[in-house]
């Protein structure tokens, strides 16, 4: 067994009921069952778990069903209390969806409710700059609404996605916390020169790279 694997182990061990029911309430609206989740998530505040987590997700079912409103209401609210405490990944989050429903209420786009709805489901990114052929499809499509231009049903043409020939890592921890499906500890990655490497492996290769002078 491995570092991540063992670390991932005593996290499950020390979670309580709260962590494990929000666990599963994230991988119920991840497989597209907000109806069997949303329950979970008023035990999880029963519990006193983790409430801005319950609400990031509340927000995310929320956003399922055409309902931003109430969703960008809920991050507001999860922001605010976020704000008094110590940075975290939790306050991060909530900020990065805020901006993005706010900037799609703004602009008049499509693009930041699709990135809320559907990140923890598919792989919408390969690294920070880097999103994938059907994110850029996305986004292609709303710019060509605002420009009057009418793609057709079948839509734009797809293409390779190029981007994916470069992609960072992710920590298992922070698979965990963000709740991601499309994802585990045992992915792999490209390490720019065709070669796929587990997290570990990638980021072992990459200290172990030369620093040429």
């Amino acid at each position: 067994m491995n570092a991540f694997s063992l670390a991932q182990r005593e996290a499950e061990a020390s979670a309580g009921p709260a962590a494990h029911l929000l666990s599963r309430a994230r991988t119920l609206a991840a497989s597209g069952r907000p109806d069997a989740a949303r329950p979970l998530l008023a035990a999880v505040r029963r519990l006193g778990g983790d409430g801005d987590a319950a609400d990031q997700l509340e927000a995310h079912l929320l956003m399922q069903v055409g309902r931003a409103a109430e969703a960008v209401s809920l991050l507001d609210g999860a922001i605010g209390r976020l704000q008094d405490a110590a940075p975290s990944a939790a306050l991060h989050l909530a900020r990065a969806q805020a901006r993005l429903l706010a900037d799609d209420a703004r602009l008049g786009c499509t693009i930041g409710r699709h990135i809320v709805a559907n990140y923890r489901r598919v792989r919408l990114f390969h690294a920070i700059a880097h999103p994938t052929a059907e994110l850029i499809g996305r986004l292609a499509a709303d710019l060509a609404d605002k420009l009057g231009i009418d793609v057709g049903p079948a839509g734009l043409a797809t293409y390779k996605d190029y981007m994916g020939d470069y992609q960072v890592p992710l920590h298992p921890r922070v698979i965990r916390s963000l709740g991601l499906a499309w994802i585990d500890e045992g992915t792999r990655y490209n390490f720019h020169n065709g070669e796929h490497l587990t997290f570990e492996d990638y980021y072992r290769r990459y200290i172990a790279v030369p620093v040429e002078a």
